[in-house]
């Protein structure tokens, strides 16, 4: 939950997440929006006793908390009546790692974003990063994400284009990256 200010920016946020053994916060206690814009974040974790294993698949666990934490900034973005692209980048303008507004930027460049979409088409815009060491800033892959998506007349959503736009930092094999980026696109 979050407490938005006369600006329509989150003045107080708190994360509850929910986890297994070993539980983890990747995505909220390493992310801008908590270490950074938000001067009054709080996360909590509860471990809970499960009878399943648990364990990544494409990715860890990062991949639901970042889908919860982009979902819910989209929700202050609208509480707001803000848009939300702008909503974000007024979020990490203060972050010292400028990827993030770069991807966001870059990736909303390409999407044709705020463009007037046909009926029933609508974006969506996301963004992370893997592999920071506990938020620093400049450390791990930053990637933005814009989905172009349509609901069809049978209310099936229809993925038309998914932009993507990435900051990995010194590139020594772009075919690897090429690879990651897609592949993760694709799942």
């Amino acid at each position: 939950k979050a407490g938005l200010g006369a600006d329509g920016m989150p003045v107080a946020i708190q994360a509850r997440v929910a986890s297994g053994p070993h539980p983890f916060t990747f995505g909220l206690h390493d992310s801008p929006y908590f270490i950074n814009a938000v001067k009054n974040a709080r996360v909590d974790v509860n471990e809970i006793p499960l009878h399943i294993m648990t364990g990544p698949y494409r990715g860890p666990g990062y991949n639901a908390l970042i889908f919860m934490v982009e979902t819910f900034i989209d929700e202050c973005a609208h509480a707001a009546g803000i848009d939300p692209l702008a909503y974000r980048l007024k979020l990490v303008e203060t972050w010292p790692d400028k990827g993030w507004a770069m991807t966001l930027k870059e990736a909303a460049d390409k999407a044709g974003w705020g463009k007037p979409l046909p009926k029933g088409m609508a974006q969506g815009i996301a963004v992370g990063r893997w592999g920071a060491e506990n938020g620093k800033p400049e450390t791990g892959t930053t990637v933005a994400a814009v989905a172009t998506v349509e609901v069809t007349a049978k209310n099936n959503i229809k993925v038309h284009t998914l932009d993507v736009a990435f900051d990995v930092g010194t590139v020594l094999n772009p075919d690897a990256i090429d690879t990651e980026v897609v592949g993760g696109t694709v799942f």
